[in-house]
């Protein structure tokens, strides 16, 4: 078996999934651009940092330009078994050289949305897609804008200690005041944030909590609209991710819609929500809405009588029928995993070169 590659068009620490790649390798080497100039750890023979800085739009441009040459030039010095390509803008800018020198040895991971709405771009993923060993998506709202192609699913799921699953499953109720109603991780999108805070302001039923960075930037809004059942809470390391879900009754994920950014991927909310037997509040017209069916409470923030429809959803939930509902996700969920993680060890681990899934 030969070195993999790994090529990451941000910081490694930006990239959690890469972990879940490097279970299933021995040797391998990381090219990535290191746009935040800190120094990463990383347990690769060789790392190629790439330094560049990106913060106007023409430095970005420009950094991508450069970055996809950088790479390019070890791609074609050290001829890698395998290439993981964890962003796809940076597959379409060394396009050529994968669907030549490395067709077939190459894995390609869509995460997001991009720059599908261009023509050009589009053909080149086609050109990709068809090129590679092993095309892998994070969503199968995604099949919405890809080529057509072969295409395997990977879950952004947390691992949760059993025991806290369990215990957050036996402590569900509905008859808990205030409905503590939490969006957990990266503050953003605050136009929604503030359309959910004028539905519930004061409203003594319930408890809104903004928790992570961004959060703050609330704080003045909250002020001026003399709102005095939200809480804020800054920045926070990851691994008190699941206490902050624990505390919470309703885990929001209304980040807005009709944006093909919003419309077609999975959060790694969603996974929270059913591992822990969690109602999550979702866009309408979203993939979030079609994947979250039994435990997912579609909220429209434009609508009238926001917290009082919420309310009479709330304290008519069958807990049974939602377990349910969150363990037929799970199944699924584990199943998919499980083809993911063969797929990917038989993948990386063979010689042989390969231009489509087995």
């Amino acid at each position: 078996m030969g070195r993999v590659c790994f090529i990451s068009l941000d910081n490694l620490y930006l990239v959690p999934y890469l972990k879940k790649y490097l279970s299933f390798v021995g040797k391998y080497d990381v090219i990535y651009w290191n746009r935040s100039n800190v120094e990463e750890k990383s347990g690769a023979e060789n790392i190629y940092a790439f330094h560049c800085a990106s913060g106007n739009k023409f430095q970005k441009l420009l950094g991508y330009v450069r970055f996809s040459f950088f790479a390019a030039e070890i791609l074609k010095k050290n001829d890698y078994s395998r290439v993981v390509i964890l962003h796809t803008p940076l597959a379409v800018l060394i396009g050529k050289l994968l669907c030549t020198q490395y067709s077939g040895r190459y894995l390609l991971d869509i995460r997001d949305y991009s720059y599908e709405k261009y023509r050009w771009y589009r053909e080149w993923e086609k050109k990709l897609v068809n090129h590679s060993g092993l095309n892998v998506i994070s969503s199968k709202g995604y099949l919405s804008f890809l080529p057509s192609g072969e295409y395997i699913s990977v879950h952004n799921d947390n691992p949760i200690e059993p025991s806290l699953i369990e215990l957050s499953r036996r402590n569900f109720s509905t008859r808990k005041r205030p409905i503590v109603i939490s969006n957990i991780g990266l503050i953003r999108f605050h136009q929604q944030n503030r359309k959910l805070i004028l539905a519930f302001r004061n409203d003594p039923r319930f408890q809104l909590r903004f928790i992570g960075k961004g959060a703050d930037e609330l704080a003045d809004f909250c002020r001026e609209q003399k709102v005095e059942n939200v809480q804020l809470t800054g920045y926070f390391v990851p691994e008190k991710s699941v206490e902050y879900f624990m505390q919470s009754d309703v885990i929001s994920n209304l980040y807005g819609n009709h944006i093909p950014l919003l419309d077609y991927a999975l959060s790694n909310k969603l996974y929270y929500a059913a591992k822990l037997c969690k109602p999550i509040l979702v866009c309408p017209d979203t993939y979030m809405q079609k994947a979250s069916v039994g435990f997912g409470y579609t909220m429209d923030l434009d609508s009238q009588h926001v917290a009082d429809n919420f309310y009479s959803y709330y304290t008519a939930i069958d807990k049974e029928k939602l377990q349910r509902a969150c363990d037929d996700f799970l199944v699924e969920v584990f199943r998919e995993n499980a083809i993911f993680d063969q797929k990917v060890t038989n993948f990386l681990n063979s010689d042989e070169f390969t231009s489509e899934l087995v």
